[in-house]
């Protein structure tokens, strides 16, 4: 962890280590901040199954910043569930994804929410199951938060093509936390299989940005990113599509996403061999 406000923004303020090490276990392949809380996923860890997946909690403004305030176990531990394989957090709330997750079918996914303002703070206070499961679709591969919205990846479902994908938006402020108020399906021109729409997502605000890395516009598998604004009134349908600006065979623009209020930054791993990301202003 890193502090860019300090005298030395390129040395490590803190080293934070698996606390329960094990081979594989792939602690810090997923990672989240919000504020001075961190939270850090371990999607193969064993603890109640063998890569059921675990996250842990960390308050860098507490007394002890290397050792995890909370350790989120797979409520629901079973075999390669990969629990822990996304996290994010906004606030007091935690989401962490399971796209491995079997309920209503082998590999559709899950997602959990957590709150740690509650009296139960290792708890789910919402369980997120994949609305339409199928088999591996991967929901929850892609996750993001921004105060009472909550946004869930699908990349993998076949909404009417193979693997075309499609993603979810919660409300934790309604009556019904675990049912999507909003479904945004791949805009993408056909043939839209294999786009893998919602392999990444983010919101920052109101605005949610999905990519859609194996999109064909511009050359097979360029990629493709959209941004939609909850707030507005076709709150499904994209406010802006950003293509692939320099489109090559296999690019996969929008493999990763990010926003922060009017910016958006999108990743393209293969441009010139070197990832290279493209920002634009929304």
């Amino acid at each position: 962890m890193y502090d860019l406000s300090s005298a030395t923004p390129s040395v490590p303020l803190a080293t934070l280590n698996n606390p329960t090490p094990a081979a594989f276990d792939c602690f810090g392949c997923s990672v989240a901040i919000s504020g001075t809380k961190v939270v850090i996923g371990a999607y193969n860890d064993d603890t109640g199954a063998a890569s059921a997946g675990s996250a842990y909690v960390y308050d860098l403004g507490g007394g002890t910043p290397t050792v995890p305030v909370a350790a989120l176990n797979n409520p629901f531990a079973a075999a390669n569930d990969n629990f822990g394989w996304s996290v994010a957090i906004s606030g007091t709330r935690v989401l962490i994804g399971a796209p491995s997750d079997n309920t209503g079918a082998s590999g559709a996914g899950s997602a959990y929410v957590y709150d740690f303002s509650g009296a139960t703070p290792t708890l789910p206070v919402a369980t997120l199951n994949n609305p339409s499961p199928a088999l591996h679709e991967s929901f929850g591969n892609s996750i993001a938060i921004s105060g009472k919205w909550l946004v869930v990846g699908s990349p993998l479902d076949d909404a009417g093509l193979e693997d075309e994908g499609n993603t979810y938006v919660y409300d934790l402020s309604g009556g019904t936390p675990s049912v999507p108020v909003f479904t945004l399906a791949n805009p993408g021109t056909s043939p839209r299989n294999y786009d893998e729409f919602g392999t990444a997502v983010a919101i920052s605000g109101t605005r949610v940005v999905v990519g859609a890395p194996y999109d064909d516009t511009g050359a097979g598998n360029a990629g493709r990113a959209y941004v939609y604004d909850l707030a507005s009134g076709t709150p499904t349908v994209p406010m802006f599509v950003l293509n692939n600006p320099s489109p090559a065979a296999s690019d996969t623009f929008g493999n990763s996403v990010a926003i922060s209020g009017s910016l958006v930054v999108v990743r393209d791993p293969s441009t010139l061999s070197i990832p290279s990301p493209f920002m634009c202003m929304t």
